[in-house]
């Protein structure tokens, strides 16, 4: 492997350089694209969680939601494949990282900055909305900033597309960031709508 972070992906193409982030469910890496000479994110379900066919089914799930809803405040998904035993989401990079590490970095954005940028968000959830998306799962973790400090929203994992999938989710299951849920989406996820992604940006403190 080298100095590589993980095996490649797809027969080599997909280099997996780096962890950007890791999770419960899913390591990000930086990977580089052999075949278009670009830099990726690359999104791999943990091994432990690939033969369970409920969460693998959620994870290509979200990468066909993603790759549907076309805005320039959203996280372009490009694929979704499999090798071996590792599946895999690739997206664009966002070089800035999340809304909390541009804080950390940054400090305090300036005002101006900080309602620009909640525009922007709200602008994608508006979008995401009118195409039956709940994405059910805003907070600054979920909300990239790029070097332009252009945000980005991304992980929708557990995104509800309004009125279909209503089996991937159990009735009263509560699903989401209790810091920033809207007080409907504490008693169950199916009762988010899209004015509980609004309630969890208002929530989203970026200053």
């Amino acid at each position: 492997m080298g100095r590589d972070a993980a095996p490649p992906l797809e027969n080599g193409r997909y280099r997996l350089v780096e962890i950007l982030g890791a999770g419960g469910m899913a390591t990000v890496y930086r990977a580089w694209d052999d075949r278009l000479e670009v830099w990726r994110a690359i999104k791999v379900l943990n091994a432990e969680l690939t033969d369970k066919k409920s969460i693998r089914t959620r994870f290509e799930n979200e990468a066909r939601t993603m790759a549907k809803l076309h805005h320039r405040n959203i996280v372009t998904v490009h694929d979704v494949g499999h090798d071996t035993r590792r599946v895999y989401m690739v997206m664009e990079i966002v070089e800035g990282g999340s809304l909390v590490d541009w804080l950390e970095e940054n400090g305090p954005m300036p005002p101006r900055m900080a309602v620009d940028l909640s525009v922007e968000v709200l602008g994608a959830l508006q979008m995401a909305h009118d195409n039956g998306v709940i994405h059910r799962d805003i907070k600054p973790h979920n909300s990239l900033v790029n070097r332009e400090a252009t945000p980005k929203v991304g992980d929708f994992g557990i995104a509800r597309l309004a009125d279909t999938d209503h089996s991937m989710t159990k009735t009263g299951a509560m699903m989401g960031t209790w810091t920033y849920m809207a007080p409907e989406q504490l008693t169950g996820a199916l009762r988010a709508e899209g004015r509980a992604d609004v309630y969890a940006m208002g929530d989203t403190r970026s200053a």
